[in-house]
């Protein structure tokens, strides 16, 4: 794409915001993704869709951060807290049930209790529980070379998902010594990238993404009233113009399971 069709006040933070992803102008799709009134559109990283999208992968962790992370500006400005471990509720053993769905759903509930109680009473109620890095490392391996008789235990992988999540969207600093193991565990990662000149959602439609890992980078992104981007999987959303109705506030509607999200953000990357 030339960006000499892009206002010149918008054009270094576009280049920023495409630097990010590492491609160049010109992998730009000149196309317009726009949703017609009252309809909705899926668009999907593996399987049918209506619109292709690029696929980006990478093994190095910090690579993903800048694909889907939290730029270190917004991190600064949350001030977020350093990661110190996974919160255990005290005097709860939940080792039966390694590595299932009920290990995970134990874990959140855990978490919430120990919140809650602490918020409400003050008291102690829960423990902080941190896997050494490079032990957890050494399990990751081990796990890998002898599949059927290793597994990693529930705290571990607990451990692995929020210090990625962390290194991704947090303080990089406090879970550095874990990205080998999450590198390790994660394997590839794999982003379903849609870079476009021009996103419109008319009114009262739905542009959705489906499950996995998706980046949707436009130059400018238009809502109209009653429209939204819902996302069924983890989505970043980066435009360097959002247009969208004064008095409706639409945006990303995401189901309770997505974690993570990078909201609709008109603060530039580039200084």
């Amino acid at each position: 794409m030339d960006l000499s069709a892009i206002p010149e006040e918008d054009r270094d933070d576009f280049r920023a915001r495409l630097a990010r992803l590492g491609v160049n102008p010109d992998a730009l799709d000149d196309e317009t993704i726009e949703v017609e009134a009252g309809k909705s559109l899926r668009l999907e990283m593996v399987g049918e869709s209506p619109v292709s999208p690029m696929i980006f992968e990478t093994r190095d962790l910090d690579t993903l951060r800048r694909w889907i992370g939290s730029p270190d500006k917004a991190v600064q400005s949350r001030r977020v807290q350093p990661f110190e471990g996974i919160i255990r509720a005290a005097n709860i053993d939940i080792g039966g049930l390694a590595g299932t769905a009920a290990a995970r759903t134990a874990t959140r509930r855990r978490a919430r209790t120990a919140r809650s109680a602490s918020a409400t009473s003050g008291a102690r109620l829960s423990e902080i529980t941190k896997v050494d890095a490079g032990a957890l490392k050494a399990s990751v391996d081990r796990v890998k070379a002898e599949p059927q008789q290793a597994r990693l235990s529930a705290i571990e992988v607990d451990t692995l998902r929020a210090a990625a999540r962390t290194y991704i969207h947090g303080d990089v600093a406090s879970v550095a010594e874990f990205k080998p193991a999450i590198e390790s565990f994660f394997e590839t990662f794999q982003v379903a990238v849609w870079l476009k000149t021009k996103i419109v959602v008319k009114r009262n439609s739905t542009l959705a993404l489906g499950t996995g890992v998706h980046n949707l980078t436009a130059y400018e992104i238009i809502i109209e009233s009653g429209g939204r981007i819902r996302s069924h999987g983890h989505l970043t959303v980066s435009a360097t113009k959002v247009r969208r109705p004064a008095l409706i506030n639409p945006g990303l509607s995401l189901p309770n399971h997505v974690l993570t999200v990078n909201p609709l953000n008109r603060d530039p990357l580039f200084p």
